[in-house]
């Protein structure tokens, strides 16, 4: 009888040690990981962010040879931290959002029980002061500002225990390449390919040989002021004459160039007339597009001109600053898309811009203005010096 009530009491003991979870002690300091429900502070490694972010957590492209992967372990980056190591102070955050950012960032609704009082309350918004400009963006959108330049994020930064996340592309081929700002200085030479056969375009329009005319006129006027830069300047053509797509990217992979620019007067994404300057380059692999195309093209699929994603966007970035700023032109906007299947293949970087569209009765009479091609021309020619 004694041996089974021993018995009996062992098995009530193990199985009370199989139910019991002991708490974590409040004084004791929060392990490494813990959890950012724990109301643990943040740590070196990001912890698990809200729903609100990209359901895919995906790993950076093959890195270009002037950033390293290895700089951004993980999916997700401490934006402060990140500045720490860039000696730069910690974001600035606003107690109110500026008056410009009011219609372009994003809001929340707040919600009420009478209609007529719904009111919109401003997400927080950051500055990040650099040497070379000041990053602006909020948490849950994609769009950010460097200085007066609207640019797009692959991802919505995380508000995260009153400190910013920001997803490890948007940090190595958006923010850290800025920071070197305006001119690029090649990594190589200095010889570029100047393109101005928009066929896309020509066709959309049935034919219009302005659209070529138009363009041909800007790559001549362009030339001569490289030159003087000191840039080796090669044209895919040199007469109005048309000249087939794989025969254009055929005699540009030829020089090998620095740079390759495709110059051109088209229209608006599917078809439509968007009017206004533009500037173009590829979407890094993993990260969606900034336009309305995002869906062409692979997400994932690497092409061979994302080896260049850094220096396509420098490149694109500073010829936007230039051709901003001409005067009676509407600004379309600093654009990342896999629209442009010229850039696909392009092993050195590449970069569309277009000067309007002809589509538009504004932009079209500014581009049948001589003195406004001599303008963009010069607005390049002055960002690449």
């Amino acid at each position: 009888m004694l041996n089974r009530l021993i018995f009996f009491t062992g098995l009530l003991f193990l199985t009370g040690c199989g139910l019991f979870v002991p708490g974590r002690n409040p004084n004791l300091p929060a392990p490494t990981n813990w959890d950012i429900t724990q109301n643990s502070a943040p740590t070196g490694t990001a912890p698990a962010v809200s729903t609100n972010s990209p359901p895919v957590s995906v790993s950076a492209p093959a890195a270009t040879n002037r950033l390293e992967s290895e700089d951004y372990p993980s999916t997700w980056v401490w934006l402060d931290q990140w500045a720490k190591r860039r000696g730069i102070p910690p974001a600035e955050r606003l107690a109110l959002p500026p008056l410009e950012m009011e219609i372009t960032n994003g809001y929340e609704w707040r919600n009420s029980d009478l209609k007529a009082r719904l009111a919109l309350i401003p997400l927080p918004t950051f500055l990040l002061h650099t040497t070379n400009g000041v990053l602006m963006l909020q948490p849950g959108t994609r769009i950010a500002h460097w200085d007066d330049t609207e640019i797009h994020l692959g991802f919505p930064s995380e508000l995260v225990q009153g400190q910013i996340l920001v997803h490890t592309l948007d940090v190595s081929r958006t923010i850290e390449p800025l920071l070197r700002g305006c001119p690029v200085r090649p990594a190589g030479g200095r010889t570029i390919v100047l393109d101005s056969d928009d066929e896309a375009g020509k066709d959309k329009i049935h034919d219009d040989p302005r659209v070529e005319n138009y363009a041909l006129d800007w790559a001549r006027r362009l030339a001569p002021l490289l030159e003087t830069n000191g840039w080796t300047v090669f044209l895919t053509h040199t007469n109005a004459l048309p000249v087939p797509l794989n025969h254009r990217t055929a005699m540009a992979d030829l020089h090998h160039p620095d740079l390759f620019l495709h110059l051109c007067f088209g229209l608006g994404e599917s078809g439509s007339a968007r009017p206004g300057l533009a500037v173009l380059c590829l979407t890094p692999a993993n990260m969606p597009d900034d336009t309305a195309s995002s869906e062409s093209g692979d997400l994932w699929r690497t092409y061979p001109n994302n080896r260049f994603d850094v220096e396509n966007w420098e490149f694109a970035y500073c010829l936007h600053r230039a051709l901003a700023g001409l005067p009676n032109a509407t600004d379309q906007g600093l654009r990342r898309s896999r629209s442009q299947e010229i850039l696909h293949d392009r092993n050195y970087p590449a970069v569309c811009v277009s000067g309007g569209s002809l589509a538009d009765p504004r932009d079209a009479a500014l581009i049948a203005s001589p003195l406004f091609r001599q303008q963009l021309a010069e607005a390049i020619a002055h960002a690449l010096p």
